[in-house]
């Protein structure tokens, strides 16, 4: 949920520079797409996080972004943030068999 200015949580840490918090939002399903408002100038985290010289906050998001276009085959649609980390994704549709993987596993 954005604060009074638009800003996300993912944005935040783009802003402070902390890979694993980025990496638990995106796991948690943040908006990696999300802008915030126009005090800031309509900047998306990865654009914060270029802005603050974070670069690992840009990898975390960038490997995200690049898993699930892949996962997509390619397509747009939306895949779930927590079956990207998972070395073996679950079938479609069965929540029950996800789980999310440690902090230690997505490295």
């Amino acid at each position: 949920m954005p604060d009074r200015y638009g800003q996300t949580a993912l944005h935040v840490a783009a802003s402070c520079e902390q890979p694993a918090v980025a990496r638990s939002l995106v796991l948690l399903g943040a908006n990696i797409h999300a802008k915030d408002g126009p005090l800031h100038d309509g900047e998306t985290p990865a654009m914060v996080a270029a802005r603050f010289g974070a670069t690992e906050v840009i990898d975390v998001l960038d490997k995200y972004a690049r898993r699930r276009l892949k996962m997509a085959g390619g397509r747009t649609e939306l895949v779930p943030a927590a079956s990207i980390f998972l070395k073996n994704a679950p079938p479609p549709f069965s929540p029950k068999r996800m789980r999310v993987p440690s902090m230690d596993e997505i490295k």
